[in-house]
């Protein structure tokens, strides 16, 4: 799934500071491109990220970054594949 948008003429990602783009690396892009499927599964990765020695409930992990509890655990089994 992308996670923001681009063209073929265009392979910058938009920015929302002014409609300024600002390019992302072709790794960064490809990346999104094959494992991201939304903006949501993307905040859940951040936050894991961010303390990755923790171990999250789903619940916890839904209350971060604000969204259902089966939401969130679905992200989670969707990122660890």
């Amino acid at each position: 799934g992308t996670a923001y948008a681009r063209t073929a003429a265009s392979p910058e990602a938009p920015s929302p500071i002014g409609g300024m783009t600002n390019p992302l690396p072709e790794d960064v892009r490809r990346f999104l491109d094959e494992h991201i499927e939304s903006l949501e599964q993307l905040e859940v990765l951040r936050v894991l990220a961010e303390d990755p020695a923790r171990e999250w409930r789903a619940g916890e992990l839904a209350a971060e970054i604000q969204a259902d509890p089966s939401a969130a655990a679905g992200h989670v089994s969707a990122l660890t594949g």
